[in-house]
């Protein structure tokens, strides 16, 4: 029902408007997609409670098309699978929120021979290596960094160290100027 009444408002709930009219806009039509929710549902929901629902909503079907194409990217270099599969979004769109991995259509590309397979895998070892290397890499920096900040704080420890020792001796020579 959440999807049925987002997909139906969409343009007003996708705005990038936020004026006075449109913020009411948007609040009405939460506000009737509650009423519609609460119509069905057993629970009473607030509109935060089903725009939360919804928020919840779009994070599950994100992730699991992410996990979905991962699946697929990975599957493709296999060498059980002889052909390599992508999922069209409904809609067209490169990132479609709305629709379970599940429910959306699975379709062949291309056929990819075995010479195509072990190229592709050459490949894929080829850039996993440059990843290593790369993570490599960037762990080293991360040393670097981490020693470069403590050395920082070693020296912001020793100039407060210096500062008061400055403040203690300014003290004592007002003081010694005082009693003379």
């Amino acid at each position: 029902m959440i999807t049925q009444k987002f997909e139906e408002n969409q343009s007003v709930l996708k705005s990038k408007f936020t004026n006075t009219t449109t913020n009411k806009l948007k609040q009405s039509v939460w506000e009737e997609m509650t009423i519609a929710v609460n119509a069905i549902g057993t629970a009473h929901r607030s509109v935060d409670e089903v725009k939360e629902k919804w928020t919840n909503v779009q994070r599950t079907a994100k992730h699991e098309l992410s996990k979905f194409c991962k699946e697929q990217r990975k599957d493709a270099v296999s060498d059980t699978l002889p052909r390599y599969f992508f999922a069209p979004r409904p809609n067209g769109n490169a990132c479609y929120t709305g629709y379970e991995a599940a429910d959306l259509p699975i379709s062949p590309l291309v056929t990819i021979n075995e010479a195509d397979i072990s190229a592709l895998q050459l490949r894929y070892d080829s850039l996993l290596e440059d990843h290593e290397r790369l993570a490599q890499a960037f762990r080293n920096h991360e040393k670097k960094r981490n020693s470069l900040d403590s050395k920082y704080e070693e020296a912001a420890n020793d100039a407060e160290q210096l500062a008061n020792l400055v403040r203690t001796k300014c003290e004592a020579i007002k003081t010694l100027e005082k009693t003379r």
